[in-house]
């Protein structure tokens, strides 16, 4: 096998759509899906789906023998379980070539070499055509890396960063993904009624024009970018015909950027008359408000929960994040959407460093004005490699240095 991407044993993500499930590894996917249909052997393991435990994970390694074997940073508190994975890899065989990609890995390539010494290459920004170029260098010249752009790597004990590769300005030249690498079965979301049928995650953009300066997305997934409507609706399609999803989670950083694109893709589902449910996670209020005429047609195509990034309602917390939003908006919003029949999501940041107990009150007892179906409350957290931690790092506030507690409800500063 020339490469196995893996994702590695993990806990639960409490955040992470209601409390005790986990999801489909879509990147992986993705990347895997890119690479299948340009020749390469390729195959995902996602442990958490199947079951896979650390003691079992040497043995599945050595049972598909593979050339490389790369692991994500999607999430900074699941770095060290990559790390780990890694650290496994080049016990059952040295000479595998060990890779990293994703978000964490690019934001801060530098600080995760030198915290993970069985890491061999970084794979910065977009990973498909990188990871193809590398895989076949590999194959053909060994560890002679120098012309592959958009990589880092150890080179007799100093870290070589190549320059950056060009993102992928149109997303609809990628396949689609082939969910047939995952256990499409295995996974579940306690927040949705099984009887409501398959649910699937589905990823439509990359990046976002905004520039909040917490978001590790916004930094490591720059510019925003996103597929047309019709190559939306193909995903879709699939989903629906070939695996009886019902119920599709958008996972998109903010899905209604465009409201003619939003419009499209509404339309394309009720031309179909499907009986589905729909989730946004990932919305702007400001963007919500402007397109506050589409939440008629939202509810008929069966959205039935919009995610708000709410954030805060102090107007320095904002400032300082750079949201661009205000705590009134998020009162409109919410009360649009609710309005319509439409469950809300909506999320808090608490523990700013100004923060005194009082203002933490204050939000809840804002949260509790806006009434949204469910609140979430997490702690600030300023992740390696954005504009916020560097911010944060330069005054000194910086005090936890475990990433496997950057998972916002951990107080790191």
């Amino acid at each position: 096998m020339d490469l196995l991407l893996v994702d590695p044993p993990r806990v639960y993500w409490g955040f992470g759509g209601g409390l005790g499930f986990f999801s489909p590894p879509v990147g992986l996917v993705t990347l895997a899906t890119f690479l299948d249909q340009n020749g390469v052997n390729v195959d995902v393991l996602d442990c958490n789906a199947l079951g896979i435990g650390w003691e079992d994970l040497p043995a599945e390694i050595n049972r598909r023998d593979p050339r490389c074997v790369g692991v994500s940073s999607s999430m900074t508190c699941y770095v060290p379980n990559s790390f780990r994975c890694l650290e496994i890899v080049k016990q059952v065989n040295p000479k595998i070539t060990t890779i990293g990609g994703g978000l964490q890995f690019s934001l801060a390539p530098e600080e995760s070499f030198r915290r993970c010494d069985a890491l061999d290459i970084i794979v910065r920004g977009d990973g498909e055509f990188t990871t193809l170029e590398l895989l076949k260098q590999i194959q053909q010249h060994g560890d002679i890396l120098e012309e592959i752009e958009g990589i880092s790597y150890r080179r007799d004990g100093t870290i070589i960063h190549a320059p950056d590769r060009e993102p992928i300005s149109d997303l609809d030249v990628l396949p689609l993904p082939a969910w047939r690498f995952l256990p499409m079965d295995a996974y579940r979301l306690p927040v949705v009624p099984p009887d409501w049928g398959n649910y699937a995650i589905v990823v439509t953009t990359r990046g976002c024009p905004y520039n909040c300066t917490f978001c590790s997305p916004r930094v490591g997934q720059r510019p925003y970018r996103a597929m047309s409507a019709e190559r939306v609706l193909e995903m879709l399609d699939v989903l629906y015909y070939e695996y009886s999803t019902r119920v599709f989670w958008f996972s998109d950083l903010s899905f209604n950027v465009n409201s003619t694109r939003t419009e499209k893709i509404l339309d394309g589902i009720l031309e179909r008359g499907w009986k589905v449910r729909i989730a946004l996670d990932g919305t702007r209020t400001d963007l919500l408000l402007r397109d506050q005429h589409l939440l008629p047609k939202m509810k008929k195509a069966g959205v039935f929960l919009i995610c708000l990034g709410v954030e805060s309602y102090f107007v320095s917390d904002l400032k300082d994040y750079k949201k661009e939003t205000t705590g009134e908006n998020a009162e409109k919003a919410v009360a649009l959407i609710k309005k319509h029949g439409i469950h809300t999501w909506s999320f808090f940041m608490t523990g700013h460093y100004r923060h005194t107990e009082a203002d933490i009150l204050n939000l809840l007892e804002y949260a509790q004005r806006l009434d949204p179906t469910i609140a979430i409350f997490t702690i600030v957290t300023p992740i390696p490699g954005t504009h916020f931690h560097n911010e944060m790092s330069a005054q000194g506030l910086v005090i936890e240095d475990d990433w496997s507690r950057y998972d916002m409800a951990h107080p790191v500063m």
